[in-house]
């Protein structure tokens, strides 16, 4: 099993002094009964591959479904417990989570929600019009969004899959959404998917700091200019609020 990093533009993120403080720590009271949902961020490690911030996360996230424990008790929900380790580089103001879109996205709005003063993200988005004729192969390819009867994503590989009439024809009814690649790094070729919602997923397990040399070099020959800036419902929120604000003025 390999590993996936997202990245968010985060404007502000707490200081840390020692190893194991807690930078931001919450419990959301409303999520399960009454029983509280915890998120825990605590520094540990400074100078991570010259310019990143280590993190360790403790993120519960709500899962609905049904099932029994202990005696036959039935339940409908539960709290699972995501641990994970968060990099921030706090020079380029953006935040990398070792963890798959939806929990990463889930701990962005939550410390969005809880610490309005001390955090603040938005998502980032990969321009894939501005990748695609900067890639060597394309070997695979989601498409979603299709405007298609009983069909909502397609999933296509293949050798430089793109040029195939499949796939061209996947794009006049939805759009891709992630790329399968064949990234050649240091004479090594190695399968990387690029997520239009700013994500990097490596399908093959390899050491920490290859990962990371691997993303460097992504980023510096696919993504340069190819990065944005999406807002995030608390962004979306505070602008309509100044408006209003404004039009009150």
């Amino acid at each position: 099993m390999g590993a996936s990093f997202n990245f968010f533009r985060v404007e502000k993120f707490p200081q840390a002094s020692a190893p194991d403080e807690v930078v931001l720590q919450t419990q959301d009271a409303t999520g399960l009964r009454g029983t509280a949902r915890q998120t825990r961020v605590a520094f540990t490690q400074r100078d991570v591959y010259g310019r990143f911030e280590r993190f360790k996360v403790l993120h519960e996230t709500l899962r609905k479904t049904h099932g029994r424990i202990y005696e036959g008790d039935e339940f409908d929900e539960f709290f699972q417990l995501n641990e994970f380790d968060i990099f921030y580089d706090r020079e380029r103001c953006e935040l990398v989570c070792n963890c798959g879109k939806k929990t990463a996205k889930n701990l962005v709005d939550s410390l969005n929600s809880e610490f309005p003063v001390s955090f603040h993200g938005d998502y980032m988005e990969i321009n894939f019009n501005t990748v695609k004729p900067r890639l060597k192969e394309i070997s695979g390819a989601w498409v979603s969004n299709l405007q298609a009867a009983h069909v909502n994503v397609m999933a296509l590989f293949g050798k430089h899959v793109d040029r195939s009439d499949f796939y061209r024809q996947a794009e006049t009814i939805g759009s891709a959404s992630s790329l399968l690649i064949a990234f050649e790094h240091q004479g090594t070729i190695h399968p990387v998917i690029l997520s239009r919602t700013g994500g990097i997923a490596f399908p093959s397990k390899l050491p920490e700091t290859q990962y990371f040399d691997i993303l460097d070099a992504v980023r510096d020959s696919l993504l340069d200019g190819a990065l944005s800036t999406v807002k995030s419902m608390r962004t979306k929120k505070e602008e309509r609020a100044q408006a209003k604000a404004d039009e009150a003025d």
